[in-house]
């Protein structure tokens, strides 16, 4: 019967003990999304959610539930979860066999799609109610609610058909009522308390004001940005003085990578009415200090002069370097401060200065930094405050500050490691940075901003580098990104920029079988190639112009300059690439085997066919797909983009534009280090065979006697 299994798929939601629930309302559900293209092929995928968070996912091509964080098991033994694993097998297969079977009884034309959404509410700890609906083609098809299957007005006379049938087992409705208001409320109030350190953590936003694209004649757009935050619910308003602005208009919410949150808030005024306006951003991990930003006034947040009775805060004052000068100060993680002191001056006044430190640690002793001078410690002088012939130089920091290490034996070629940088410039008074660093395709490097602190994506993504080590590095980034932004702010005019502008860096290099190394720099202004470095030299590219030959003459007589890029492009980045991979080498040659399946598009024309070749949750990433008439390839083949999903692997959807007449015969072919040299071949509209339904049914047998002996020891 048509869907009669659909409510097994609910044994996601096996039961547990009670846990007690937080008061704020919790949800988890289901999703299921079966897709039958022809009589022999369907895809199915399945996922679960605690409210807006993805748990779990089904891995159709091992049969397994893939748990997405460690603490996605709940208070679950291995043992029940492998149980449901192979519920969820016969579920499929199940589902596969009723659909395929029944098809023109019921009117069901392929391809077609069919969607299911399972779960429970959670309201003070108690169940608030659990929901079930089914839909067909992205429309409601039925639902059960109060113990019985209802038809959509949607669904017409097939789900009325269905939802008789289904309320005629009055076995299949007491199993589907169990799971929404017993077993899944207490799966969702474990579910959260085994992750809550995880759920509950507080990430500061970071928060960044510019202006869009004009709505019209004297008119702007200011957009506040608010990126970085956990948890998800925040307030963002557009302000004059205390009075909110009802035309604030906040956009969706987008997420992070790293399961933080993104809010973009946008206010259309008239040009002369934007002084004055501020953004306020409320959230929980403000401890009650509201974030507000002012349009178009500059950053100046002077330092307070204590005492040392004053509590939290020892005794500290600047002398020499402070007149006339930007200061910023703030706090770090860890309680102590960061403070950074800019110095405008002429450049042939520069050799005689020096930058002087009073603090009550040093007991009367001054820490001095003369400018010129090499000092380990000259982090005012040397790497605070840069001259104008040096305003690009710190596009190279990023390369130092993320690819030291020992030398190892690489395993694999080619293979590359690049570090990424964007700056955008919103006015004189808002910049934001962003920083990353890729192996190859695999982020495994952020940077958070706020706090000044890389981001490990991946267990091994330091390699073979200390705690300490890995502060160095951190505090040399915090000088770099907040130098390059005040650098660029105070030289705008003199490179006729005009705001609002980005800059890009992008600096890595690959190794080749046999050792060879290719290195490379490349800086961009506005997405347009500026300059690079190549052959011990800085290139104007001829996209720059005059702008960037002038940067390049600038630097060029700075040889150490030049010798500090060379070893850090190629010594460091080979050295420290050959020791990520070591140190990632499991999680990086892991091979996971694809899952294929066909589908048709949207027609290309009459009498046309797009035929639709899907391959999924491979890894690596490198695949060969092509569609094939016996063993020719066939030239039309036509490959999309790589997408990556959230666990690491890949998906490529590959088409082929053929006339209607000509789709019988051909087959898509895929090719993948996983299939161990067997070509995975999927031939279009060919239907299983005798046999393989033979061995279906009797498989199918099996795990129904299987499950009926396990559900009879259960009981």
């Amino acid at each position: 019967m048509l869907l009669l299994l659909l409510p097994a798929l609910a044994a996601l939601l096996p039961g547990c003990g009670g846990q007690g629930g937080s008061a704020e309302p919790t949800s988890f559900h289901i999703l299921q999304t079966s897709s039958f293209h022809n009589g022999s092929w369907a895809q199915h995928l399945g996922s679960g959610w605690l409210g807006e968070l993805q748990t779990h996912r089904w891995d159709s091509g091992s049969g397994t539930i893939i748990f997405l964080y460690p603490w996605s098991r709940g208070n679950f033994s291995d043992k029940e979860w492998l149980e449901l694993e192979v519920m969820f097998q016969m579920h499929f297969v199940r589902v596969a066999q009723a659909v395929h079977t029944p098809t023109a009884h019921l009117r069901f034309e392929y391809p077609f799609d069919m969607q299911l959404i399972a779960g429970c509410e959670i309201h003070s700890g108690e169940a608030a109610g659990g929901f079930l609906q089914v839909a067909y083609q992205g429309s409601d098809f039925l639902s059960f609610q109060n113990s019985s299957w209802l038809p959509s007005p949607n669904g017409g006379r097939r789900a009325q058909d269905v939802c008789r049938r289904f309320n005629q087992n009055q076995g299949i409705k007491h199993r589907v009522h169990r799971y929404l208001t017993d077993t899944c409320p207490r799966f969702t109030l474990g579910l959260p308390e085994a992750g809550k350190a995880y759920l509950r953590r507080q990430v500061r936003p970071e928060a960044w004001l510019s202006s869009g694209p004009s709505p019209g004649p004297g008119r702007l757009l200011l957009v506040c940005h608010v990126s970085g935050f956990h948890p998800k619910p925040v307030w963002v308003m557009w302000m004059r003085g205390e009075q909110e602005l009802p035309g604030t208009q906040p956009g969706p919410f987008l997420p992070h990578m790293d399961g933080t949150w993104y809010l973009r808030v946008t206010l259309d005024v008239a040009s002369g009415e934007a002084s004055g306006l501020s953004c306020r951003v409320k959230h929980s991990s403000l401890g009650g200090q509201d974030l507000v930003l002012y349009w178009g006034r500059a950053v100046r947040m002077l330092p307070t002069v204590c005492s040392p009775a004053d509590e939290g805060l020892p005794a500290w004052y600047l002398t020499g370097c402070c007149h006339g000068d930007s200061i910023l100060r703030h706090s770090c993680a860890d309680g102590t401060w960061h403070l950074c002191v800019s110095l405008d001056v002429a450049a042939e006044k520069m050799a005689s200065l020096s930058c002087h430190v009073k603090h009550g640690s040093v007991r009367g002793q001054d820490l001095s930094l003369y400018w010129g001078r090499k000092k380990a410690e000259a982090s005012c002088g040397g790497g605070g405050v840069l001259s104008r012939d040096m305003l690009l130089l710190l596009l190279v920091v990023p390369v130092a500050a993320v690819i030291p290490g020992d030398k190892q034996d690489a395993s694999w070629g080619p293979t590359s490691f690049h570090v990424i940088q964007i700056t955008s410039f919103a006015n004189a008074s808002w910049a934001h940075y962003q920083g990353s660093g890729w192996l190859g395709d695999l982020q495994i490097h952020g940077w958070d901003s706020v706090k000044g602190k890389a981001i490990f994506l991946k267990p091994w993504s330091k390699g073979n580098f200390s705690d300490g080590e890995v502060l160095e590095l951190e505090e040399i980034f915090r000088v770099y990104a907040f130098t390059f932004i005040q650098e660029m702010q105070a030289h705008v005019q003199d490179f006729q920029l005009d705001y609002p502008f980005e800059i890009q860096g992008v600096a890595g290099c690959e190794l080749h079988p046999g050792g060879a190394v290719l290195s490379f720099l490349r800086g961009a202004l506005g997405g347009q190639d500026f300059l690079s470095f190549r052959n011990s030299s800085c290139v104007p590219a001829r996209e720059g112009g005059s702008r960037a030959q002038l940067v390049c003459t600038l630097l060029s007589p700075y040889q150490d300059i030049v010798h500090t890029v060379e070893k850090l492009l190629y010594e460091t980045c080979p050295q420290y690439l050959l020791g990520v991979l070591a140190a990632g080498v499991a999680d990086l040659q892991r091979q996971v085997r694809p899952e294929a399946w066909l589908s048709s598009g949207p027609s290309p024309g009459p009498g046309r066919l797009l035929l639709v070749c899907h391959i999924s949750g491979f890894h690596p990433k490198p695949v060969w797909v092509m569609w094939m008439r016996g063993e020719q390839e066939l030239p039309g083949t036509q490959p999309g983009l790589f997408l990556p999903h959230v666990d690491g692997t890949w998906y490529l959807r590959v088409i082929l534009d053929v006339a209607a007449g000509e789709a019988a015969g051909l087959s898509c072919r895929v090719k993948h280090s996983s299939l161990g040299g067997q070509d995975l071949v999927l031939y279009w509209g060919r239907s299983l065979s005798t046999g393989l339904i033979i061995l279906a049914a009797l498989v199918t047998c099996l795990i129904f006697v299987g499950f009926a002996l396990w559900f009879r020891r259960r009981r």
